[in-house]
């Protein structure tokens, strides 16, 4: 099995030192693109007869690692940063992992983030279900990040997606498009999103890669674009995203009120004329713990018993199952307008049913459920002329003592 490595390049004050580290290894070729002026290739890397160079100038990272993916000859593709390290068996069991597995389409590894000096990095708060390992390179202690598991708010979500190492199946990327050279920023979020459509994610659970903080990341750069874009971009995917989630782990997918626009892979749930017609007032007639998926948009208003609704939700859900909702908000006017609305909602009446300070006082021990986005939102200019905001709730059903990636709950 072939490797190319590919990286492109606007400064290569580093990499010599990621050469260091991949050069006695076995690969096909590394694909670099330089970028700009300060792009210089060292000598002794120039002359590596593996070594591919293509220059080319573009703003935008997306259009960056497209066009070095594009110059790619091997069977799998290895993103690798100009400034960053991998270990020395990376390449290896990047390979052992596509040989083993040929169902899979991409595969990630965990990492160790670590400045200039070798420094370990500050840690990100427990709470968000981070888990750490010591990890030992050159006699320095770094912190070993476990990548999470490849379970749909992780994978959506660029602070949480499978971070380095990534290597995809060079007949998946082509198959779904490659990166997307509009985006500046992001752009690993959005591939990520679609490869997940298509292919299962192999985790290797070993620290494979080297992340260096420099203080001139990209990601640092652009800090707030990207705080802006995530949940946008997660919020785009998430439903197909979790739709397959199901069908990889026999679960139902169920969409709430879905008989006037049928979805794929989606069992429709109505009073009349669906796949399944039932009062959700009266009955949920599905086992418990057996759904993977509800799309519950404009149907919460419609149930008299929010806390009956949130308990049999998180009965038939599974442990992970992601309730996703969108209820008129009572900061606006749709949530009263309408005289076959009979329950009302705002953003903090999911409190009672994520967090255990309000739970409390509704005698709520066994309704857990970890809130992913929580907003409100006017979905249409139309809305926000007449006033009527809805509440946006990714929830995940806890049933365990399981906490997932970024998700806050009791």
């Amino acid at each position: 099995m072939k490797i190319s490595i590919f990286t492109p390049t606007n400064n290569t004050s580093y990499l010599m030192d990621l050469y260091e580290t991949i050069k006695a290894q076995d690969y096909y070729e590394w694909v670099i693109v330089p970028n700009g002026d300060n792009a210089i290739i060292p000598e002794e890397i120039n002359n590596d007869p593996r070594t591919k160079v293509w220059p080319y100038e573009h703003e935008y990272v997306g259009a960056l690692k497209a066009f070095a993916c594009s110059k790619c000859e091997g069977d799998v593709l290895l993103e690798v940063d100009h400034d960053d390290l991998l270990t020395e068996d990376a390449i290896a069991e990047t390979i052992k992992a596509f040989e083993e597995n040929p169902e899979i389409g991409f595969a990630f590894s965990n990492t160790a983030n670590f400045r200039n000096d070798f420094e370990a990095t500050e840690r990100y708060g427990d709470a968000y279900g981070w888990e750490y390992r010591d990890f030992y390179y050159k006699g320095h202690k770094l912190d070993e990040v476990v990548s999470f598991d490849s379970h749909p708010t992780a994978a959506s979500r660029i602070w949480y997606q499978p971070n380095h190492l990534r290597a995809w199946r060079k007949t998946v990327y082509d198959k779904i498009g490659g990166h997307n050279v509009n985006m500046r920023v992001l752009d690993d979020q959005e591939l990520l999103c679609r490869t997940y459509l298509l292919t299962d994610f192999y985790h290797i659970d070993k620290c494979l890669y080297l992340y260096r903080i420099t203080g001139n990341n990209t990601w640092l750069k652009y800090n707030q674009e990207i705080q802006d874009n995530v949940v946008p971009i997660h919020s785009r995917h998430i439903e197909q995203m979790a739709t397959v989630w199901c069908a990889r782990n026999d679960l139902l997918a169920l969409d709430f009120g879905g008989r006037f626009h049928k979805k794929h892979g989606v069992i429709s749930v109505d009073l009349k004329d669906a796949d399944v017609n039932t009062n959700l007032n009266e009955e949920w007639p599905f086992a418990d713990n057996s759904v993977g998926l509800i799309i519950a948009n404009d149907i919460l208003e419609h149930l008299k018993d929010p806390i009956h609704a949130m308990s049999e939700a998180h009965r038939v859900l599974a442990d992970g199952g992601l309730f996703l909702i969108q209820v008129p908000s009572t900061d606006g006017r749709g949530a009263f307008q309408d005289p076959t609305h009979i329950s009302f909602w705002n953003e903090n009446s999911f409190w009672y049913y994520t967090r255990s300070e309000q739970a409390k006082y509704i005698d709520n021990t066994t309704i857990r459920f970890q809130d992913v986005v929580l907003q409100t939102l006017f979905p249409s200019d139309w809305h926000k002329q007449h006033n009527i905001s809805y509440v946006y709730v990714h929830l995940v059903a806890v049933k365990g003592t399981r906490r997932l990636s970024g998700a806050i709950g009791i």
